[in-house]
């Protein structure tokens, strides 16, 4: 790190801090005369300077608490993710916005919009998808195996031997985030009948 230097106001003095090679500064007064100048070192000992704190002080027990720079420092290094699971007071908490339409973890459905459809084995209808909310995200539940084609009102019949369907196996919780201008889907079975619910997210 270089040296930093703190010029005195009205006076011919700097204060400055030497880079020690080592990790730390020592504050060094210079003073600038008429033949030149010449430096006077004032080294602040470990500890010394409370709001700094000591190499060797502890972390941090909380946020908000009277501690010293290196202590809040420390306890930051401890709450930084490392690789593989962690346990929670090991990490640092993501919480989602509630205007994402996902919370804390929990999705608000609207169920008055939810639709019913049956599994065959011939292709269902365009079936509308009900009012989405702002995330355009729908929860799919299937009784059977079964592929859903998505698209406007004039999506095409779902076949079992297409590649542009959505597989969702049987009893199975999925949530999807619909793409803008696809308001319709058409639904077939695998092997059995059954039926698929639709349930946007409010």
């Amino acid at each position: 790190m270089a040296d930093v230097i703190y010029p005195v106001t009205g006076r011919s003095i700097n204060v400055r801090y030497a880079d020690q090679n080592d990790g730390t500064h020592a504050e060094v007064v210079q003073i600038t005369g008429g033949g030149g100048s010449s430096n006077v070192s004032i080294n602040v000992a470990d500890g010394a300077d409370i709001a700094l704190g000591s190499r060797d002080a502890a972390a941090a027990s909380s946020d908000t608490g009277t501690f010293s720079i290196i202590s809040l420092f420390k306890r930051l290094l401890q709450k930084l993710p490392t690789l593989g699971p962690q346990a929670a007071s090991a990490s640092l908490s993501v919480v989602a916005a509630p205007t994402d339409g996902i919370g804390n973890g929990t999705r608000e459905y609207n169920f008055a919009a939810a639709t019913r459809t049956a599994i065959g084995a011939t292709s269902s209808a365009a079936v509308a998808i009900g009012t989405l909310g702002t995330s355009r995200e729908v929860m799919l539940v299937a009784s059977s195996r079964c592929m859903i084609k998505w698209g406007t009102s004039g999506v095409t019949a779902a076949a079992a031997t297409d590649t542009d369907v959505l597989v969702l196996p049987a009893d199975a919780m999925f949530h999807l985030r619909v793409p803008n201008g696809v308001t319709h889907f058409r639904v077939i079975r695998d092997t059995a009948d059954g039926f698929l619910r639709v349930t946007p997210v409010a």
